[in-house]
């Protein structure tokens, strides 16, 4: 495990989830009061209250409805009680699909959670779920059947540009059927190497139209899928264990040379590197360092999954940028530098944040200057909070 100085709080956080995962469950408190409280306050904002909470269950008593102890069962309860609701709402769902002939294949979290030492441990937002084109439709009027309504975009409106059709219904139910795994404007290279994904499925021996990926393309589209949200707002604390997971079931039979070459195409080494390294420390029972023995970017990559929540927050944004400009040059980088890529970012910025800038290379110098006077007139306190921040070391 990695222990960070002064920092009690993901400290304890951290071992109490590296508990869970080696199916361990303390049967003495060694914290105070005060330290859990903390923690829990933590827990509950990075998506890890039920895996830290089964590491107490036998040595704590939460029978006052007024404890902070109390609430943190409830969550922990609570994520069991939505994991089972969202089975049986996926299984209504591929019930569907499999009567109506549209081939399917589930993603993600409601894969992975079944190799957890118990599958409660992984809490669940939402589930996804890659279809067959052909039968996108007759899904949609399915959920609108069911009661969900389309989700629309973070600007509020209902649009068709996305990777997946997303549908909501309360109480808290959230899928996204897919169109396709990867962005373009994301990663062209990492675009085209899923769109063909079908054609590397493997058919789920009790199902018909039913499918799962090789242990290789599951991998490589959860390191595709981590990074995405690493270089938007940041990836949180579940990202690790995912990883921590998936590598402990998997990793002795899966193909390598595979995976690192594909890896290499995607430009991802780096980033590849440091999070099997760091899920392996954070989570490893056999394995204890100080935060000070890692490498900056593995470093970097840790500071940046404890602060960022469950999917991440624009100040987590501010130290990835910094951690990715690292990760492609041979030095460390310094703040003037930091400061003129952000200013003068590069084609795979605009093709990921300003794709109609990216296509369109003519608007691009009006845009700068945009740019440029929003951050003079209305930006200055963000920059400083950005610089913040970002720091003198990494940046």
């Amino acid at each position: 495990m990695i222990k960070r100085d002064n920092d009690k709080t993901t400290n304890i956080a951290m071992e109490l989830a590296s508990l869970s995962l080696a199916g361990k469950k303390l049967e003495k408190i060694p914290y105070s009061d005060k330290d859990l409280e903390a923690v829990y306050e933590y827990v509950k904002i990075s998506g890890i209250s039920a895996i830290t909470f089964m590491a107490l269950e036998n040595a704590v008593d939460a029978a006052d409805e007024s404890s902070f102890m109390f609430e943190w069962k409830k969550m922990r309860l609570n994520a069991m009680r939505r994991n089972l609701l969202f089975d049986q709402e996926r299984s209504e769902i591929t019930k569907f699909l499999e009567q109506n002939g549209i081939w399917y294949l589930p993603l993600k979290g409601s894969v992975i959670k079944e190799m957890y030492p118990n599958p409660e441990m992984r809490e669940m937002n939402d589930n996804d779920i890659l279809i067959d084109q052909n039968g996108r439709d007759q899904a949609k009027d399915f959920m609108l059947s069911r009661g969900y309504q389309v989700k629309p975009n973070d600007k509020g409106v209902i649009d068709d540009k996305g990777n997946s059709d997303e549908f909501i219904k309360d109480p808290f139910f959230y899928f996204e059927l897919h169109k396709f795994l990867i962005e373009e404007r994301y990663s062209p290279k990492q675009y085209d190497y899923f769109l063909s994904i079908k054609d590397r499925l493997i058919k789920d021996t009790d199902k018909e139209y039913g499918y799962h990926m090789s242990d290789e393309d599951f991998y490589l589209y959860m390191i595709c899928h981590a990074h995405k949200h690493f270089s938007r707002n940041g990836m949180g604390i579940r990202f690790l264990v995912d990883e921590y997971v998936f590598l402990k079931e998997k990793g002795e039979t899966l193909d390598n040379d595979y995976i690192n070459e594909k890896i290499r195409e995607f430009g991802l080494e780096q980033f590849d590197a440091d999070l099997r390294k760091v899920s392996k420390m954070a989570f490893d029972e056999d394995v204890e360092c100080l935060e000070e023995s890692l490498s900056d970017s593995e470093k970097a990559l840790y500071d940046s999954c404890l602060g960022a929540g469950i999917f991440g927050n624009i100040e987590t944004r501010w130290k990835n940028e910094a951690y990715e400009m690292s990760a492609n040059s041979t030095d460390t980088i310094t703040k003037k530098e930091y400061i003129k890529n952000r200013l003068f970012p590069d084609e795979k910025w605009y093709r990921i944040y300003h794709p109609f800038v990216y296509k369109h290379k003519i608007v691009k110098p009006f845009f700068t200057i945009y740019r440029l006077t929003v951050l003079a007139f209305r930006g200055r306190k963000n920059v400083k909070k950005e610089m913040d921040q970002v720091g003198e070391k990494n940046a």
